[in-house]
């Protein structure tokens, strides 16, 4: 085995010079890029000595024939037959750099290979990370001031080669293509109000006088027919917000953002999407010329939500093999998750499949009993049955009561 992995070696790595007849471009290369040195007393000077000796231990011993070494390199094949004229010095197979011909041949360039024979190799795979130090944190500790800033970034910042490189070239590090404006979404009398810690008076007075965009974008639809034609998210393509106002604009390239809201947060939700639908609303309540007391009824009748016969058919299913344990969390989930426009109807439909032993108490008990277990799993989401329009749970209920219901349950069939 040890013979086969030297034979391997030698054809893979290659520590002489080769024959200049045979070999005249490989010749050219290895002379030109893979000869170390010359260092020793040939160069008392070169970088490489240190206390008059060469760090990387050359010129290297001859060898007739490839040998492991303990450290984990090996010492490759190095005989003597073979001399060429490197930068003024006759220098042999000892100042040669161990290289793979293949390699060579391909790039033209400088390639060092060596065998890692033992567990050394981690640190030769990781020794060019931590080729700089190791990441250190810089802490001081000051009374007062802030500090220099300026003094502070340049210590903790890290600069590659590359970004150094740009810099010295005075390329730009950053450019701005697109302006991105942010558009708000709130209910009536719900936008957000920023103040100062003692100071909640002042930001009321200021927010009564202030409007924000959405506000701002329903006055102009009142005073602008041409606005009219476009949705929230298109007015800022054709006006620009400038001391409260929309005003027309001349070219610039823009990209409108408006505020994620979560499907949980029901009117805000249901809000946005007619936000992005309706073209020119001039009210929170403007919707095709009849005012709506619900945004989820707005977008019901503009077709902008799909039916309920998806979750109709998911709960009719799983009615077949689940129990009403199962039965109550599935819909708790359909409710929090896949936001259905009539819940309660869903749970008119199914509640008797929600319930546990039905002959134990009247069916009122019984609905309320699973009421109460679907109420307790939307208050781990910090929602409530009243959220979705379903009756709240009357009494509070525990584990104990449900367990002495199951007992008599028993005890009846018994």
């Amino acid at each position: 085995m040890t013979s086969f992995f030297k034979e391997a070696l030698d054809r893979a790595i290659c520590a002489e010079i080769p024959d200049q007849m045979r070999n005249p471009r490989l010749f050219e290369i290895v002379t030109r890029c893979m000869m170390h040195g010359p260092c020793g007393k040939l160069n008392p000077k070169s970088i490489c000595m240190e206390k008059n000796v060469c760090r990387k231990s050359h010129p290297k011993e001859f060898i007739e024939r490839t040998q492991l070494n303990q450290k984990g390199y090996p010492l490759y094949r190095r005989r003597v037959n073979v001399e060429a004229e490197i930068r003024g010095h006759i220098l042999g197979n000892s100042w040669v750099v161990p290289y793979n011909p293949y390699l060579l041949l391909k790039y033209n360039a400088h390639i060092n290979v060596d065998a890692c024979t033992s567990l050394r190799a981690v640190k030769c795979i990781y020794k060019y990370v931590y080729k700089y130090g190791h990441d250190c944190s810089n802490l001081s500790v000051q009374s007062g001031a802030d500090g220099d800033e300026v003094r502070n970034f340049v210590n903790g910042r890290y600069v590659s080669a590359i970004e150094a490189m740009w810099r010295i070239l005075e390329n730009p590090m950053h450019d701005k293509s697109h302006s991105v404006v942010r558009l708000p979404v709130h209910l009536p009398n719900q936008q957000a109000v920023c103040f100062e810690e003692g100071q909640p008076a002042q930001a009321f007075l200021r927010a009564e006088v202030r409007r924000t965009k959405l506000i701002q974008y329903f006055q102009l639809n009142d005073s602008d027919p041409v606005a009219r034609e476009y949705t929230y998210t298109d007015i800022p393509y054709h006006y620009v917000n400038s001391n409260g106002k929309w005003k027309i604009k001349k070219e610039h390239k823009i990209v409108p953002k408006m505020y994620t809201v979560s499907i949980q947060e029901n009117e805000r939700f249901y809000h946005r999407l007619l936000l992005l639908h309706r073209n020119g609303p001039r009210s929170f309540e403007d919707l095709e010329g009849v005012i709506l007391p619900l945004f989820q009824v707005a977008a019901i009748e503009l077709g902008l939500l799909d039916t309920d016969m998806e979750w109709d058919r998911c709960l009719e299913k799983a009615v077949v093999f689940q129990m009403p344990a199962q039965m109550r969390q599935l819909f708790a989930f359909v409710m929090l998750y896949c936001a259905p426009q009539h819940c309660r109807a869903l749970w008119d439909k199914f509640k008797y499949d929600m319930i546990d032993y039905p002959q134990c108490n009247s069916m009122e008990r019984n609905y309320n009993f699973a009421l109460n277990d679907i109420n307790c799993l939307l208050k781990g989401h910090q929602r409530c049955c009243s959220d979705f329009a379903l009756p709240m749970p009357v009494g509070v209920f525990n584990d104990i009561e449900n367990a002495t219901i199951m007992i008599w349950s028993a005890e009846r069939q018994i």
